[in-house]
Order: structure tokens, then sequence, then C-alpha cells
């Protein structure tokens, strides 16, 4: 089997679905589970035997008489353990890797030899809060990092973006253009500050920062209308201060953590902007919102 061991939002399961689609489905059944803190042994099982037909003797195979299951189970890393620190599930997994087989819940003490059943994993590294799997478990995959996109790769991803969004056409001004020019790279020494800073631990496992968040700033940036609202460079400077507090600062919690959220935020706005400017948007919070627009661009709540 194949593990893809990485942080949130680097396009693991993308990849392995995209792997999946390019099967030959005439030969090869597909199953994709997605694993979760309530996925018992039982589920994982019979979400396997799911996917299986009855062989001669006591052998399973593919439904179909196909020649292979591969199967993908998506977030290996957030099954959870029970009340002696066990994770049953990651063994029963195991099991069928191993010894190519499960016991029967139906018939208990049966046997089912289970055939020709390969796996694909997917789950959030130990240095990005991820809890790691046991490595009886994980010697019977090929481990592959993907790692983050560096900070020149993210600029060619999210520049164009961007420059399609505050274009000359749009009639912004050269100041909204040219602070516009600064938000990617903003937003992701941002991102990579909180990952050195707030790091995981067992009560703040959520602290995971990564591309998945840059993306979620600067989306919250596109929805903003640039003619009606974004008039002048300090009004782009506080449109991004408000995005990454929704999206970053919101999840915190407690107070030491937001004060160096906003120590960090305010380093990102000083480097930009200037010191004048990164206190002005900081001293006086601006909030952006649709529901109080009347073109029906925002729906009615409920």
């Amino acid at each position: 089997g194949v593990l893809l061991v990485g942080g949130a939002g680097v396009a693991k399961t993308s990849m392995a679905l995209q792997m999946l689609a390019r099967q030959d489905r005439v030969t090869t059944c597909v199953r994709r589970i997605a694993a979760t803190g309530a996925t018992t042994p039982a589920a994982f099982q019979a979400q396997i035997q799911s996917a299986v037909e009855k062989r001669p003797g006591r052998a399973y195979g593919p439904l179909g008489g196909k020649a292979s299951l591969l199967c993908f189970v998506d977030d290996v890393s957030s099954l959870a353990a029970d009340s002696c620190g066990d994770r049953p599930t990651l063994e029963a997994m195991r099991q069928l890797m191993e010894h190519a087989g499960v016991y029967s819940h139906t018939r208990p003490g049966v046997w089912e030899s289970i055939q020709d059943v390969a796996f694909v994993g997917a789950m959030l590294g130990a240095r990005e809060g991820g809890r790691d799997v046991p490595n009886r478990l994980k010697r019977h995959f090929l481990t592959v990092r993907v790692s983050e996109p560096s900070a020149d790769a993210m600029q060619q991803i999210f520049g164009p973006m961007i420059r399609a969004h505050f274009s000359p056409e749009s009639g912004a001004p050269p100041d909204v253009l040219a602070a516009s020019e600064k938000l990617t790279s903003m937003t992701v020494l941002l991102c990579q500050a909180l990952k050195q800073k707030l790091v995981p631990t067992p009560t703040k496992f959520h602290y995971s920062f990564g591309l998945r968040d840059i993306a979620r700033v600067l989306q919250g940036i596109f929805t903003c209308p640039v003619l009606e609202v974004l008039e002048s460079e300090g009004v782009v400077a506080s449109l991004w201060a408000h995005e990454c507090l929704r999206v970053f600062a919101d999840r915190l919690v407690d107070q030491a953590d937001k004060t160096l959220f906003a120590s960090v935020m305010h380093k990102a706005l000083e480097d930009s902007f200037g010191k004048t400017r990164a206190e002005r948007v900081l001293n006086q919070p601006a909030h952006f919102v649709a529901f109080m627009r009347g073109d029906g661009s925002s729906p009615e709540p409920g």
C-alpha cells in the first residue's frame, strides 16, 4: 500500500482520488472509506465486506469477479483510541493487510479470507498535529511525504488570481492595485509565522495552519467588490486584516495566543504598509459584511 502524509490542504486526498480515477474499472474495484473518530472496527470491516463477494471455500474477492479491490482510507490518523489507548480500527486494517482476512461478525470464530485487496491511505502528519499510526501498520505502506508548496510556488498559484481580481480594467485606483500585489506574500508570511509560534498540542490540536487557510483568506478578499468598497490602500489593508482575523484568530482559544497573533499580524502590516498604517488598522478595525447590501447579492438568512 501507499500512505500519503502531510499537512492540511496539501492535496493528499486530491492526489489519491486522481490516482483512483485512472484505474481500469473493468479489472479494478475502487472503494473510498472516509475515516473519522467514530469509525469502529465493525463499520470498517462492513465497508470492506460490502465490496467483496464469495469465492470457492471461505475466500472472498472483489465484486464482479474483478482482479483487485483498491481501498482508499482517508484521514487514517483520525481513528480514535479506546479506553486502553489502543486503536482497534487500525488493528483491523493491519490484520486485513497482514493476514489477508478477518473474523466474521455474524459467525464468531470463523475466519474469512479476503483476497486481492490493496490499500491507499492519507493522514495528517505528526508535525502538523496529527496522531501517528503504529509502526506495525506503517510497515505495510510505502510512506510518501507530501510537502507544502514553497512561498514562490504559492505566489505563482495565487498571484494570477489577485491580478485578475484587481486588474487595471476594473478601474481601481493605482494605490489599490499596488496594495493588492502584497496580499499573497503577506498571507503566506503570516501563515508560516503562525505555524512556527502556535504549534498543535493535545488541547490545541486544531492549530494546524496551511495552504487551505491562505486560500480562505484570499477567497474572502475576492468576494469584496473592488470599485464599490476598496477605494484606497487603507481599505485593502483593513480587508486583509479582517479576513485574517476571521480565518486564523477565530480559532485561537486563549488571550495569550490572540495577543501573539496580533503582534505577528502587526509586523506583516508594518513591513508592507508602514508602521502608521499598521497601527491604524489594528486600533480601528473594520468589519466587512454582505448581509446589509440591498442589491440581492446576499440571500436572506433562514
